[in-house]
């Protein structure tokens, strides 16, 4: 009996042993999702893995196998975009002389893309998000750059913006989707559908009032960046006069240690500033300084 109980134990035991890697070779690729697989010596494997459950043969090596899930319809992409008019940061303006689009846009990533995705995000698809967002950004800004050249479009730019984000499949904003989200010759996401919540374009009355002295802003700017130069210069200039001083301090102390008998000389040049003073040389000869000693808080230019 007890015999018996042992096998049957045994026997469990072993088929669990069996069944256990056969189990852990089962990956689950959640539905709406695109499995990319990474094989540890081989690298990535294409084409990916749809939803559903897939077995993989491990070959009983650890870790062979990695899987990162994409979804094929990303969190709607919330865009706030804001771009100043001409003079809205130099006069420093507030958000009302700001343009402002905020929009929803829906997209769908294709199996064929993600090859082209994990180069762009440095095999991080968890960025793919962020990507679609900066380039959604950069086609808005191309857009309101062409419609708003001068000040003088500004009272048309909200119809231009309105007609340009016209809900259509050929509407211009899908063309420069297509255009700026095309790599290789693939489309990295698909256009499904975009909703704009809001389109502000700052009143051209307000704006001309807060800009019709710039004339005199300029001016006082221009003053202001001359002075600041020009003090800065002689922030600089008593720098370099310091380091001279310093550099002849420097040199003095190195010929005093090779030449200590100058100090004879130093002695009697402090004590006969304000007059032509008499160099000392040893042996009894002397001859007159070539020029005058600096007066207080002046700094002897450095002998050439």
């Amino acid at each position: 009996m007890i015999l018996r109980l042992f096998r049957l134990v045994m026997q469990s035991a072993a088929i669990a042993a069996l069944a256990t890697p056969v189990y852990l070779n089962f990956y689950n690729v959640p539905s709406g999702h695109h499995g990319l697989l990474k094989e540890s010596t081989l690298g990535w494997q294409f084409p990916p893995l749809g939803p559903g459950r897939h077995w993989l043969w491990t070959g009983f090596v650890p870790d062979k196998w990695q899987l990162i899930t994409v979804p094929i319809h990303p969190p709607p992409l919330e865009i706030a975009f804001q771009q100043g008019l001409r003079f809205t940061d130099v006069l420093d303006l507030d958000d009302q002389f700001r343009i402002r689009v905020n929009m929803r846009v829906f997209v769908r990533i294709e199996a064929d893309s993600l090859p082209v995705w994990l180069r762009l995000t440095g095999e991080n698809p968890a960025k793919i998000t962020t990507i679609l967002e900066e380039r959604l950004k950069a086609i808005l800004q191309n857009r309101i750059l062409e419609l708003y050249r001068s000040d003088s479009d500004i009272p048309r730019l909200a119809a231009a913006l309105q007609n340009y984000l016209l809900k259509s499949a050929e509407a211009p904003f899908a063309a420069d989707w297509q255009r700026i989200l095309t790599e290789q010759d693939v489309l990295l996401a698909h256009l499904e559908s975009w909703e704009v919540q809001q389109i502000y374009v700052p009143d051209a009355a307000a704006y001309a009032m807060q800009t019709r002295n710039m004339a005199e802003v300029f001016a006082a700017r221009r003053k202001a960046l001359t002075e600041n130069i020009f003090a800065r210069a002689r922030v600089y200039e008593k720098q370099l006069s310091y380091r001279a001083e310093r550099e002849h301090l420097e040199d003095l102390r190195e010929l005093l240690q090779a030449n200590p008998s100058l100090r004879d000389y130093l002695k009697y040049d402090r004590l006969s500033k304000g007059s032509a003073p008499v160099t000392i040389i040893e042996g009894g000869m002397s001859a007159a300084q070539p020029s005058m000693p600096p007066r207080e808080g002046q700094v002897a230019p450095l002998a050439r």
